[in-house]
């Protein structure tokens, strides 16, 4: 799971999923099926892929109300293309989490599946729009283990780049096609509008404690001006990101 959202950004992927039309969702790394559980409800068909048996034996019995989710055991990057099959020449919203992370989870101390995943799919002619969890291990050499998981480099030189853009937002790595599509709105939205908000209500903490002049309100004003410049700062990276999504594709 990523360190800022619990799981898949479910705001960005279900606006993806509404302006896009998206009808296939594909997730590795089902866990118990929460994530899947949830993609029910707004995409027509949707597959997971479990390489545990116990996670897998316990996501079949948590998802068997969902009839549109179909259920795959096994290593992701070999299941990945039977689905494929089935998906034919529709586009899809695919989340990539299939690694180890303790707690049940399979492939300790093996390479995590996702060069060969994505592999597969920059082979594919349709489009998909990929998201990725756990972006820092991939960002920062010093956050796993070099062995598991390609390095930044590596993952940008999977990714046909005549086809997609690629950038990280939070503890996820987005994957986008370069084609027109109507996204341009919907993440400055979001950025803007969600995640702008809470620095503000963050800093609005900040500035009632100050106000309250108490024995800490030294240490609260430096905490108080850190934070208007982290907000400042992170405004900028947000900028360029919206940025990046309203300039015109060629």
């Amino acid at each position: 799971m990523g360190n800022i959202f619990s799981g898949i950004p479910r705001e960005i992927a279900k606006k993806i999923q509404e302006k896009c039309g998206l009808e296939v969702f594909i997730e590795t790394g089902t866990y118990l099926g929460n994530t899947s559980r949830w993609a029910s409800k707004y995409f027509k068909e949707v597959y997971t892929i479990e390489l545990s048996k116990e996670l897998f034996l316990a996501a079949v019995e948590n998802l068997r109300t969902c009839s549109n989710v179909k259920l795959f055991h096994g290593n992701s990057a070999d299941e990945i293309s039977k689905i494929l099959k089935t998906v034919g020449e529709r586009s899809a919203l695919i989340w990539l989490d299939a690694h180890f992370s303790g707690n049940k989870t399979s492939g300790a101390h093996e390479e995590a599946p996702l060069s060969k995943e994505l592999k597969i799919l920059m082979e594919q002619k349709n489009y998909f729009y990929i998201l990725i969890d756990d972006a820092r291990f991939i960002l920062s050499p010093l956050s796993s283990d070099p062995s598991e998981y390609p390095s930044l480099t590596e993952l940008v030189g999977l990714v046909d780049a005549t086809r997609y853009s690629i950038f990280s937002f939070q503890d996820v790595i987005f994957i986008l096609p370069k084609s027109p599509s109507p996204l341009d709105a919907v993440l400055r939205k979001y950025v803007f509008q969600m995640e702008y908000a809470k620095e503000v209500k963050k800093l609005s903490f900040y500035r009632d404690r100050l106000k309250e002049r108490n024995l800490k309100e030294f240490v609260i004003g430096f905490l108080y001006l850190t934070r208007l410049y982290h907000i400042i700062m992170k405004y900028e990276t947000l900028h360029r990101i919206a940025s990046f999504f309203s300039r015109k594709r060629k």
